[in-house]
């Protein structure tokens, strides 16, 4: 699937869309719905925790 970028706001005020920037979103597959879960999230769950100034994704393995 691709998207066309053709509008953007920011805090409410409209910018431009830099040239390009669909076609990296698109290459990086950063729209669209995966179809299967990786196998680490169905080993694991996933949280993730603000410690401080930074995010860390805590693993915890599934009973089972």
């Amino acid at each position: 699937m691709n998207i066309t970028i053709t509008g953007m706001s920011v805090d409410g005020h409209s910018v431009p869309v830099p040239h390009g920037l669909s076609e990296l979103i698109n290459a990086a597959g950063a729209w669209g719905i995966r179809k299967e879960k990786s196998a680490i999230t169905k080993k694991y769950d996933r949280r993730v925790e603000k410690r401080g100034e930074h995010f860390v994704t805590v693993l915890t393995l599934k009973e089972g």
